[in-house]
């Protein structure tokens, strides 16, 4: 196994110089196996132990054999207690998220801290293959069937190639000493359910069960690699990069032949639920728009003929309460740059330019107003009869929802006098009574 497992280091994950290597070590026999394998290579490492204080006297016991076996075999090492269950309440997540994310990030501390190169976890075969099932049962695209990469920037996973049997029968040849983790047995896990029941299942009827797997892995991702390659060059003319947000035009998408495929390939990577990316094709051939759908890092908008992705942080609110003004002095208070001018005479031709404002200056009363628009908003549109409610305009100027988002409204005594960068309003008009004029133009 350790001419097996040099292999492997060399040839699967190319370390071909002599990289410096973060050990994850629980003390169950998989990762004491790893740590095993490490002291018979001139690899520079050193140990990582986390206690997640989940499983009483059990997670003591596992810290204290994993301290002294560094301790009796001089190896480097650092170990911290986690307080797993306050930090899942707090950012609601559950246990086995909370652990995950506390683990990985202390991992990437100390590799930062001690300029290491790579972090090692001791995932192996069995993992990949209970990995793949469980997206399966799930539901999954391609992401899901690849399993469990060997190599994923600094993260390495160098027992990828053996069998949690091989691993056990190393371990004892070699006499590697480990702890057992109780809870590995119980089979309320869906993960330790598919170890114990559905994996022998299949490994008793086909020997290569394990290895087919991992072949199939092995293509699923150098599919998944070429197809987005090639899908990544069609969707480039279809997507437009606003500031954080990224819009793709459905109506683009639905003429290539195939575009669920183009669909699914946009989606990749922004962390929805395969449940979720089926909701969102399905809602693309709706007639709906307004509707949103989230996944741990991001929002996605479907808004009439375009979806909208946008990070999870993005603040969505067309109620906000504050206001800014314009006082009589025409200074602008409000986080837009605008220019105002007073002009005693008419211009001889008023230029048709939607960020330019004229209009008459005694009809408006100061400080006016700027603020977000708000449901229930109307104003009588320059060059019409009647009022129109906002939302109204928005939707027959195709006004996506993130735009509506950024409108500012300039008002004089809770009365719209332009929809700044888009529209005036018709009571605040220059007329052949006009003696003054108000201009403002947004910069």
């Amino acid at each position: 196994m350790l001419e097996e497992f040099k292999k492997f280091l060399f040839s699967n994950l190319n370390m071909n110089t002599n990289p410096k290597i973060i050990l994850a070590i629980s003390g169950g026999i998989d990762s004491m196996v790893m740590l095993h394998l490490f002291q018979k290579t001139s690899f520079t490492f050193r140990v990582a132990h986390c206690n997640f204080q989940l499983r009483g006297d059990e997670s003591e016991r596992d810290m204290n054999f994993v301290q002294n076996y560094c301790l009796e075999n001089q190896i480097e090492y650092d170990i911290v207690r986690f307080d797993t269950i306050s930090f899942a309440k707090t950012n609601k997540l559950s246990i086995q998220m909370a652990a995950r994310e506390l683990r990985y990030n202390w991992f990437k501390e100390l590799k930062d801290n001690y300029h290491y190169d790579y972090i090692s976890t001791a995932h192996n075969l069995d993992d990949l293959a209970e990995t793949f099932l469980i997206n399966l049962s799930r539901g999954t695209g391609l992401a899901g069937l690849h399993g469990i990469p060997a190599k994923s920037q600094d993260l390495i996973r160098p027992l990828l190639f053996a069998s949690r049997k091989s691993i056990s029968e190393y371990a004892i040849i070699n006499k590697v000493s480990f702890v057992e983790d109780s809870s590995n047995q119980s089979t309320k896990y869906l993960r330790n359910k598919i170890r114990h029941q559905i994996l022998p299942f299949f490994v008793e009827n086909n020997p290569q069960f394990l290895l087919n797997i991992s072949k199939l892995a092995g293509y699923v991702d150098k599919v998944e690699n070429f197809l987005s390659v090639q899908t990544n060059l069609a969707l480039k003319s279809m997507i437009e990069l606003k500031g954080e947000n990224i819009i793709l035009d459905i109506a683009k998408l639905k003429q290539l032949d195939n575009h669920e495929i183009y669909f699914r390939e946009f989606l990749r990577g922004y962390k929805f639920s395969f449940a979720t990316v089926e909701l969102i094709w399905q809602s693309i051939h709706s007639d709906k728009s307004g509707i949103w759908f989230d996944s741990p890092i991001y929002r996605l908008l479907k808004d009439r003929n375009e979806m909208v992705l946008f990070p999870a942080n993005t603040k969505i609110n067309n109620d906000l309460a504050e206001e800014w003004l314009i006082t009589s002095e025409l200074e602008v208070l409000a986080p837009i740059q605008l220019q105002c001018d007073i002009l005693s005479e008419k211009p001889s031709k008023f230029p048709s330019d939607s960020n330019i404002l004229w209009v008459d200056y005694d009809k408006i009363s100061f400080p006016l107003t700027i603020r977000k628009w708000k449901h229930g908003d109307y104003f009588y549109p320059f060059g019409m009869k009647g009022k129109k409610l906002l939302s109204d305009f928005f939707i027959d100027n195709k006004i996506s929802i993130l735009e509506k988002d950024e409108v500012l409204l300039l008002l004089s005594n809770d009365s719209i006098i332009w929809i700044i960068g888009m529209r005036s309003d018709n009571r605040f008009k220059v007329d052949s009574n006009t003696k003054r004029i108000l201009m403002i133009k947004k910069q």
